[in-house]
Formats: structure tokens, C-alpha cells, sequence
């Protein structure tokens, strides 16, 4: 399983995103077709892609925050922020390896 699909699976199991052609709008913002194209040529994302999902990531979560009461609906969000950090890790992981 590539890296992109694990966060997908996680974002997915969080009810954070409702599909891929969600994930591929909100935080890749790319064409809703975008993450099920790379999938399907089993490709993993480039580091590019991935620092720009972290930022999504953490923007759509503050925005959130600032609207919504995090402790109301805090069970649908409870991974988010470890999924950041899950995806800051790999970013930390691929720079160290190039």
C-alpha cells in the first residue's frame, strides 16, 4: 500500500473525507479524479504533494476549529491532528533519505 493510500484509509476511517474524489479535492486540491488516477497506477505521491497535504491538512483543521466546537464533534476529528503528523513524519523521512 503506498503512503497516499494510507492517509487516505485513515482520513476515510475518521470520516474526515466521504471518498476519493473528496480527499482529491480538499486536500490535494486537484481534480476529483486525481487520487484514484495514481492509485490505479500505483503510484506513490511526490514530497511536493505531500508538504502541500500537510498544509491542507492543518488549514482545514484550524479553519474548523474556528467555526465548531472541536469537543462536540471531537470524535469524528480525534485522529486528524496524528494524521498530520503522520504525514509530517514521512515528509522529515523522504528529506533525510535525498
Amino acid at each position: 500500500m503506498t503512503f497516499i493510500t494510507q492517509v487516505y484509509e485513515q482520513l476515510k476511517t475518521a470520516n474526515i473525507v466521504s471518498s476519493g474524489e473528496d480527499f482529491s479535492v480538499r486536500f490535494l486540491k486537484r481534480s476529483p479524479k486525481y487520487y484514484s488516477a495514481i492509485k490505479a497506477q500505483g503510484r506513490d505521491a511526490r514530497i511536493e504533494l505531500l508538504v502541500e497535504l500537510r498544509s491542507n491538512l492543518s488549514t482545514t483543521r484550524e479553519q474548523l476549529e474556528q467555526v465548531v466546537d472541536m469537543n462536540l464533534i471531537g470524535a469524528r476529528y480525534k485522529n486528524w491532528a496524528d494524521i498530520e503528523t503522520f504525514v509530517q513524519k514521512e515528509i522529515r523521512a523522504r528529506v533525510l533519505i535525498n
